[in-house]
């Protein structure tokens, strides 16, 4: 049973939680967003369900037979499953779920500081802080941000349960806690490394010192094994559906450029804890290339004093504090394989939504004695006001940070003001300003962008937006410098994007041989857009006058463009349709139109929109 006092004091916290994060509700999806919800059909169509579960995240890019990220969520991919079932493309809904979820987690997180020791007020004011921390906003206000909250609320329930079961010895309060773990796990990857937490789990259930019960650590370590299982068996299945442990970043940093950035990145997360004064999507962190002062020395001693501080509160707190800090350790160790993030991206608020809870179980006991000890009788009072203090400057800070996410527009003027030397952040900045029809505004984005790194995206992005001027030849010559860059340098969307662009750039410069060239080239290097890439070829073929080719090209297309998740690839039935119309093939015509009908039925594509009206005019008129 929950005592009345803990119910009130977390339900305190959810109050909180809505208060802070309220103003998230009128946001629009942003960022990946955009694509990984919005547009995604795999999510949106019930018959791509089962590859859903069983592909990475970004699989809707392709075709679905190859990894196109090292994200394989499948408890994140049902949930976004289901909140398209009950909320489609409207935000509100997906937001108020987000909100909803780190409200749960903000209780969990409260229950397991009371089970841990804290007393109600502690676990109050350390409960708050967490809920209203600006760091969170990232996870929070944005709904590709939710696996670390789904991550956090199935792990603390799995916590809570392995307690549970430590004192009930009901073996169903353990197949919940291995279940809810495993939930954990599909929520995202780094889960793997949190089984070592039920091991302290089961000591602590025990109340033994390892020193004075050998026996007590044999039987944790015993218990443990189901726990340990569930990660060696879902990193086994990752490996099987991604084909490959991690894919290194088209421009990830080296090993040793890693290790030489460990202590300024580390330094860099203590402080968004602590100060969190600036916030924002991307940081100005770079991979560190050379040692100096300031990137190495400083953040090295620096850091080392962090360590050892929270080395001696771990000592004074005893199984608590051990744990606690096991929590913030083990879950912020993946962000220091730098190599598999672009380099400008090295760094995100979002890794530091559980480890800071675990920051939060060592320091707020220590920080509570050092207060009584110092001040004396009312060191308490003192310390507490303190905290309420920092929840009131962290709430607002969060508010107002909030704003950033509201829309794409919000999101990446904001996110140059606080990393203007990014290239990613401009090329983002020239996609929402060209998205408003800025075209102007977008161009010099994208060669803000490109003038600090040429990076293969931002090159087609900007060559894209010259051919919707009419800018032709300069798109082509952008786009032969991406076309010549070495395939191992190129991820297989942004090469299709760029043979795309050209043979459109052909296209309207009257250069019909070379766009279906172009075409012709991109369909042997990327088979998993065969069918999208036909569609498109059938166009030029038909300016071409050859029909028959074009109608040829389609016919055997149509199976693979029933595989793509593409949207133009399910066009093939759309030309389909209407050459077939035009030739005075009325069944054919009304087949094929029907199964683009249907294929399409749920897409938010704009192009597909405009195909469909075209679609339903010519099978009104052919019956």
């Amino acid at each position: 049973m929950i005592d009345k006092k803990d119910a009130k004091f977390a339900g305190f916290i959810l109050v909180a939680v809505f208060v802070v994060f309220a103003n998230t509700l009128s946001g629009d999806f942003v960022y990946d967003d955009n694509r990984q919800i919005a547009a995604n059909p795999l999510i949106r169509q019930s018959e791509f369900a089962g590859k859903a579960l069983t592909s990475d995240v970004w699989a809707f890019k392709g075709d679905g037979t190859i990894a196109m990220s090292n994200y394989w969520r499948p408890t994140f991919t049902a949930a976004c499953i289901a909140l398209y079932r009950a909320f489609g493309a409207n935000p509100v809904g997906w937001h108020l779920v987000n909100i909803l979820l780190h409200g749960l987690v903000c209780m969990l997180a409260y229950f397991l500081m009371r089970r841990l020791g804290f007393d109600e007020t502690l676990a109050l004011f350390a409960g708050l802080i967490f809920a209203v921390h600006p760091v969170h906003t990232e996870s929070v206000a944005w709904i590709s941000g939710s696996p670390d909250i789904l991550l956090a609320v199935f792990l603390l329930a799995s916590l809570l349960l392995t307690f549970r079961w430590a004192t009930s010895r009901n073996p169903l309060h353990l197949a919940a806690a291995v279940l809810s773990y495993c939930l954990a796990l599909g929520s995202k990857e780094i889960g793997v490394l949190a089984f070592p937490l039920f091991f302290l789990t089961f000591l602590f259930a025990e109340n033994e010192s390892p020193k004075r019960a050998p026996d007590a650590v044999r039987r944790a370590a015993f218990r443990t094994l189901p726990f340990a299982a569930a990660a060696i068996l879902f990193f086994i299945i990752r490996h099987q559906i991604l084909g490959a442990y991690s894919q290194a970043a088209e421009d990830g940093a080296s090993l040793a450029t890693s290790l030489l950035s460990v202590p300024e990145i580390f330094l860099f997360y203590i402080g968004q804890i602590v100060f969190s004064i600036s916030l924002g999507p991307n940081y100005p962190v770079r991979a560190v290339e050379a040692i100096g002062a300031f990137n190495f020395w400083i953040p090295m001693f620096a850091g080392a004093a962090v360590i050892a501080a929270l080395l001696f509160a771990a000592r004074r707190g005893g199984y608590r504090a051990w744990f606690g800090l096991a929590l913030f350790t083990l879950l912020l160790a993946p962000v220091f394989n730098i190599g598999a993030f672009p380099q400008e991206q090295i760094v995100h608020d979002r890794y530091l939504y559980l480890p800071l809870l675990g920051l939060l179980i060592v320091a707020m006991p220590v920080l509570s004695e050092i207060a009584e000890r110092i001040i004396g009788g009312r060191g308490q009072t003192i310390f507490y006001s303190a905290a309420a203090l920092v929840c009131v400057v962290f709430s607002v800070q969060t508010f107002a940070y909030n704003r950033a996410w509201l829309s794409d527009m919000a999101l990446w003027k904001h996110a140059v003001a606080i990393d203007a030397g990014s290239s990613f952040n401009w090329m983002q900045l020239g996609s929402a300003l060209s998205v408003a029809d800025r075209k102007n505004e977008a161009l010099e984005a994208f060669e803000r962008s490109m003038q600090i790194r040429q990076a293969p995206a931002v090159v087609v992005a900007h060559a894209r937006l010259l051919v919707e001027s009419n800018q032709n030849d300069a798109a082509i010559a952008e786009l032969k410098s991406v076309l010549t860059t070495p395939l191992d340098k190129l991820n297989a969307s942004t090469l299709y994007q760029a043979y795309d662009a050209i043979a459109l750039a052909y296209q309207q410069s009257g250069q019909l041989g070379d766009a279906e060239k172009a075409l012709r080239e991109a369909r042997q290097k990327l088979p998993i857009y065969s069918a999208g890439l036909t569609q498109k070829l059938a166009i030029i073929l038909y300016l071409q006058n050859r029909k028959p080719e074009a109608l040829a090209e389609l016919e055997s297309a149509k199976a693979q463009a029933r595989k793509e998740f593409s949207p133009e690839a399910k066009s093939v039935f759309f030309r389909l349709g209407l050459l077939h119309a035009e030739n005075g093939n009325a069944r054919e015509a009304q087949s094929n139109l029907a199964e683009f009908l249907r294929l399409t039925a749920d897409s938010g594509n704009a192009e597909i929109l405009e195909e469909r009206k075209q679609a339903a005019q010519a099978l009104k008129s052919l019956r």
